[in-house]
């Protein structure tokens, strides 16, 4: 359905039994809640850690060693971002000291460090209202 011909049938009533609905998603939307959230995740060699796997110590170590408030904390950002995590996870999950881990961190290359992050989606139900490919009742 074209936005025009979305609009002419939220005028002439024709969709009236959907707009409530409809109404909730995008108030949810526009508020970000109860909607999906993209997180990330990190998988480098034997090294996996995602979003909701960290501990708050190793929000607060990570936070502190970016000097970067957690709520903006996400590796695709900076370098700097992405190495502070890493240093983190190195030495919380690995026992590294500071020293090794920022060393290792340091002959990682760019791309193998992109490549190694990736994002998956919490708070979807099966049945999600604004998939393209579901055609709705019927």
């Amino acid at each position: 359905m074209e936005l025009r011909e979305f609009k002419m049938a939220i005028r002439t009533g024709q969709l009236d039994e959907e707009l409530s609905g409809l109404q909730d998603l995008i108030t949810a939307r526009l508020a970000d809640k109860d909607g999906p959230d993209v997180r990330w995740s990190l998988t480098l060699g034997d090294l996996s850690v995602s979003e909701d796997d960290l501990t708050l110590q190793e929000c607060f170590d990570w936070e502190t060693r970016a000097n970067v408030p957690w709520s903006l904390l996400k590796p695709t950002i900076s370098a700097h971002i992405a190495q502070a995590l890493l240093v983190t996870v190195l030495i919380s999950r690995q026992g590294m000291s500071e020293d090794d881990a920022v060393a290792k961190v340091g002959e990682f290359r760019a791309q193998q460090v992109m490549a190694a992050i990736g994002s998956y989606v919490v708070g979807v139900d099966d049945e999600d209202p604004l998939d393209p490919s579901d055609d709705g009742p019927g």
